[in-house]
């Protein structure tokens, strides 16, 4: 809808006051139509028939008043239209019962000014808007913590809260699953929570979870639970503590992932190999000699390959298992807000999505380590076929194309007889994309990016070209070193990998990528590849 075109309808049965209005509404807005009626009832005909942006209601007509007017509009609405209602007293019980109703606001008859209605105009529009997007919200989080109870049935995960001071454990449906327990039985006491941990756990485990004397915010517990059915159930439990701000715990929060299938294979893996152990030794004592030789020889190859395995290794791990956390919690707090009245609702689900926000982009900045990692490491090593380089670019200038929220699209100019390429594709694709993004990605209000690609005897040269902020000259020479950001983009998302990454891709297809940049007037990116 165009703020400055709007359709009002006011339902008013006193003349003076249409009059009034009327002179108002085309001194404050741009009117689209301006129609009027005297009774509820006439209302109703006139909204079937036409498209209504906005609806004035008087708070005493013939057939409706007050609050019961409210209703029967919003009923006949059905909520899609905003409402400003115009009252003759300033009556605020009255006046405040038809905003719980869903009007957007209200206004005292002979007590405005144009400017005064102006604003009451948008601020009535927009917060419909913002309430119709909340309603969208809610049903999407109801969507979605039902997707989290299946899921959790699904990964043999479950949660559970404590509340310490009445000493009652919420229990998921992922939970109840794992222990074979009813849907209907929750809460439970932490008694009966007990009851479901072997005797010899038993205390420890609840020792452990009341033990937040020392304010510790998180911590493992793996734990030996026992199911309804009898069968034993070995878990790993990942505690919160929350506290209030006297820093006095009031509820801990706990996601338990079945491990059993885990730790019998790790049994059998152990069994395995000290058996194996016991062979190799037996059968290569006389081989000692040799085996000491060769590890000298490998020492130094070896310190090198542990080491970037490590990295790659602990990085996964250190950085998706608490990433991982976050985001369940998050799932978890998000259950809790049925029961929130509006303003801790929207509260949380402002936290919560700025949460989800930066877990995303941390996983992204994750995975791009890691592939950084693994290229230094050595082990993307990529499948050369021969390609069609001009299919590549088309397919990744039509993805980008499409995404563009501002209408901008990226063209392609192709100079030369094509040929093919050998390359990997895959990599390619991902270094252009990547290319490209950046393209519309800091050339905001700029004219849209531009692609071409120039055929030669021996050679074929492909430049992404942007008309936008550019490039510091200082810049440039740390361009492509990771986690580099350029002095002019700070205010911009980004980590700095992506360059990075996109020059490994180049070169790993036997690529060389330039880059040259004026501040201020753009940037342009130039991959040469020789022709076999």
């Amino acid at each position: 809808m165009n703020l400055n075109k709007i359709a009002i309808l006011h339902i008013e049965d006193n003349l003076d006051d249409k009059i009034i209005m009327e002179e108002y509404l085309y001194d404050s807005v741009d009117v689209a139509s301006y129609t009027s009626c005297s009774k509820l009832k006439e209302a109703q005909k006139l909204i079937k028939l036409n498209k209504f942006d906005l609806i004035f209601l008087d708070l005493s007509l013939p057939d409706a008043h007050g609050v019961d007017g409210v209703k029967k509009l919003i009923s006949l609405t059905k909520s899609a239209i905003p409402i400003i209602v115009l009252t003759g007293l300033n009556d605020n019980s009255t006046t405040m019962e038809a905003l719980m109703y869903g009007v957007q606001d209200f206004l005292i008859k002979g007590d405005f000014t144009p400017i005064l209605l102006k604003k009451a105009i948008l601020y009535a529009i927009e917060r419909h808007k913002v309430q119709l997007e909340l309603i969208l919200k809610n049903q999407e989080i109801e969507i979605a913590k039902n997707r989290l109870s299946k899921a959790e049935e699904m990964a043999t995960i479950g949660s559970w809260e404590i509340d310490l001071n009445s000493n009652l454990v919420n229990l998921s449906n992922g939970m109840k699953y794992l222990l074979c327990i009813s849907k209907d039985a929750n809460p439970i006491t932490l008694k009966d929570f007990s009851k479901y941990i072997i005797d010899k756990e038993k205390h420890t485990y609840i020792d452990s979870l009341l033990s937040h004397s020392g304010n510790y915010h998180s911590r493992e517990i793996e734990t030996n639970f026992v199911k309804e059915t009898g069968e034993v159930l070995t878990t790993l439990c990942r505690l919160e503590v929350i506290f209030d701000t006297d820093n006095t715990p009031i509820k801990i929060y706990g996601i338990t992932l079945d491990i059993t299938r885990i730790k019998e294979a790790e049994q059998v893996k152990e069994k395995f190999t000290n058996e194996l152990a016991n062979k190799v030794k037996e059968r290569t004592t006389e081989l000692e000699d040799t085996k000491i030789k060769l590890e000298e020889s490998l020492s130094k190859e070896k310190e090198l390959g542990e080491l970037k395995s490590r990295f790659v290794s602990t990085a996964s791990h250190q950085f998706r298992t608490p990433l991982t956390v976050i985001q369940s919690n998050i799932g978890l707090l998000e259950m809790q807000t049925a029961n929130m009245d509006a303003q801790h609702l929207k509260i949380v689900e402002k936290i919560s999505a700025r949460v989800k926000r930066e877990v995303v982009r941390m996983t992204s900045i994750m995975n791009e380590v890691l592939i950084l990692g693994k290229i230094s490491s050595g082990v993307i090593l990529p499948t050369m076929e021969m390609t069609s380089l001009v299919k590549i670019c088309e397919h990744v200038i039509k993805q980008h194309n499409h995404i563009q929220e501002d209408g901008r699209k990226t063209t392609l100019e192709i100079e030369g007889t094509e040929s093919q390429i050998n390359l990997d594709k895959n990599l390619f694709e991902q270094a252009m994309s990547n290319m490209i993004s950046n393209a519309f990605k800091y050339s905001k209000g700029a004219p849209p990016p531009e692609v071409y690609i120039l055929f030669q005897d021996n050679n074929v040269n492909i430049q992404v070209v942007d008309y936008g902020m550019g490039i510091p000259k200082s810049d440039l020479k740390n361009l492509f070193t990771p986690f580099f950001r350029a002095t002019n983009v700070l205010d911009i998302p980004g980590n700095g990998l992506g360059t990075s990454i996109m020059k490994e891709y180049i070169e790993i297809n036997n690529g060389i990528l330039n880059v040259q940049s004026a501040l201020n007037h753009g940037t342009t990116f130039s991959i040469d590849f020789t022709l076999e």
